[in-house]
């Protein structure tokens, strides 16, 4: 009976040895496909900035010659292609440039410095938790690091 049981716990530890190489291996495809992810979107926006910037040219260019020659150049193949994917990503451009934004975060940092030591350490603590909470692979990236049985369940 002790043979029986050692050897399913061999082969429940195989098992578990052979799950936590497969998890490893998946969350370093996740890790890769967020990270070629993020790189698309920020291609994206910065196509729209160049969008942007050539149609306003053509605009200009446009507007100097006949007004004939101005419909012809303003409604170019970028628009027949996909508008809605250009307005997606123009949105996301929006959002980069905004002025309101970068004053909110000058505001923020500005706070940040005039925090006592104990204030800035409690602020960094609430912001990993909420930061762990809305990006859970943060943490489980963390977790994958520790030793022994708990690292394939962080």
């Amino acid at each position: 009976m002790l043979r029986v049981l050692v050897g399913q716990r061999d082969r429940l530890k195989q098992r578990v040895g052979e799950l936590e190489l497969q998890l490893a291996a998946t969350r370093g495809e996740l890790q890769t496909s967020q990270h070629e992810l993020s790189a698309a979107r920020a291609d994206n926006v910065a196509l729209v900035e160049r969008l942007r910037y050539v149609g306003g040219y053509r605009q200009q260019a446009a507007a100097a010659r006949s007004s004939a020659a101005a419909k012809g150049a303003a409604g170019g193949d970028v628009e027949a292609g996909g508008g809605d994917v250009v307005g997606k990503y123009s949105a996301l451009y929006d959002e980069a440039i905004d002025p309101f934004k970068e004053f909110q975060g000058q505001q923020r940092e500005q706070k940040r410095r005039q925090m006592s030591v104990a204030d800035k350490a409690m602020y960094s603590v609430g912001s990993l938790v909420y930061q762990s909470a809305h990006h859970p692979g943060i943490c489980r990236a963390a977790g994958a690091h520790s030793s022994g049985a708990s690292g394939y369940l962080a």
